[in-house]
């Protein structure tokens, strides 16, 4: 029902290496990121829904086969919502400490309105670490501060999950009517029931 896609970012990025509109490096992540686009408008032509993810600073919001299909942050085409999760607000935290790191460097862009429920922003009232240097960790090892921040928090994967649960469940409330089932609405923190004729 859902599909989603996170291509590699490297040859898109704007920082290392910069890849060159027209190198080959390039035009492998074009390449990726366009059948990334496809396979989601294909998706959605059937009926289902799909998601982008890539850095915030990533060339990848600047492609035009990007916009065509999905708009922008600020413009978004209808049907079409962005959502960029500040991290901190999920938890991702420095080991050993109650300081958590203010990431703010990804964004998603989805066909499904769900998503939003990542789409939390920092509304400040705790000390933010950088992501710079290394740190202990609780085995006692040292560890770049920027490979511990790479990884998503927990709470951000069962936010996303709800998301993506939320929209198959309306999904699937959509095909079960059209194949002529009654469906209910879902009572307050209720499950989804059908109803059978």
């Amino acid at each position: 029902w859902i599909t989603h896609f996170a291509p590699p970012c490297t040859e898109l990025s704007i920082i290392g290496s910069k890849p060159e509109p027209g190198s080959e490096k390039f035009e492998k992540g074009f390449a990726t990121m366009k059948f990334s686009v496809d396979q989601i408008k294909r998706r959605s032509k059937r009926g289902g829904e799909g998601s982008l993810e890539s850095p915030l600073s990533a060339r990848t919001w600047r492609l035009d086969i990007v916009i065509v299909e999905f708009g922008t942050r600020e413009k978004p085409r209808p049907g079409k919502y962005f959502a960029r999760p500040d991290l901190c607000q999920f938890d991702l935290r420095e080991p050993n400490t109650e300081d958590v790191y203010w990431k703010t460097g990804i964004v998603v862009v989805a066909t499904f309105p769900e998503i939003a429920i990542v789409d939390v922003r920092c509304g400040g009232g705790h000390l933010h670490q950088q992501n710079r240097g290394s740190v202990k960790t609780e085995e006692g090892r040292w560890k770049n501060r920027a490979a511990l921040s790479a990884a998503y928090p927990e709470k951000l994967g069962l936010a996303w999950g709800l998301a993506v649960s939320l929209a198959c469940a309306r999904l699937s409330r959509k095909a079960v009517a059209s194949a002529g089932v009654k469906t209910a609405e879902l009572p307050p923190g209720g499950s989804p029931v059908a109803c059978y004729k």
